[in-house]
C-alpha cells in the first residue's frame, strides 16, 4: 500500500473513533484486524493482504498509543494541582 493508502486508513480509524467513541471503535477495529490476520495467515504468499494487515495494524496501534498518551493522569493535571493536593495531605509524586 502506498503512503496515500496509509493516510486513508489512518483517517478512517480516526473517524470511527470520533463517531463511535474510542472503546467501541477500538474493539470493532481489533476484531476486524483479527479477521485480516486470519486471512493473511491462510494465504502467506499473498503480499497484498500482508501489506493491508500491516497498514491497519500500524493505524490501530498509533490510535491506541495516542489515546494512552492523551489520557495519562499525569498529563491531565495542572501545575497547581500538586500544591492543592499537598494542602489536603495527598502526595502526587
Amino acid at each position: 500500500m502506498s503512503n496515500k493508502s496509509e493516510f486513508v486508513v489512518e483517517e478512517m480509524v480516526e473517524r470511527l473513533i470520533a463517531r463511535h467513541g474510542y472503546y467501541f471503535a477500538i474493539d470493532e477495529l481489533l476484531s476486524a484486524l483479527d479477521t485480516l490476520a486470519r486471512i493473511s495467515l491462510a494465504d502467506p504468499l499473498n503480499r497484498i493482504s500482508e501489506r493491508e494487515l500491516r497498514t491497519w495494524t500500524r493505524a490501530i496501534e498509533d490510535a491506541i498509543k495516542r489515546h494512552i498518551d492523551e489520557n495519562t493522569f499525569e498529563k491531565q493535571i495542572s501545575e497547581s494541582d500538586p500544591l492543592r493536593a499537598r494542602g489536603m495531605g495527598v502526595r502526587l509524586d
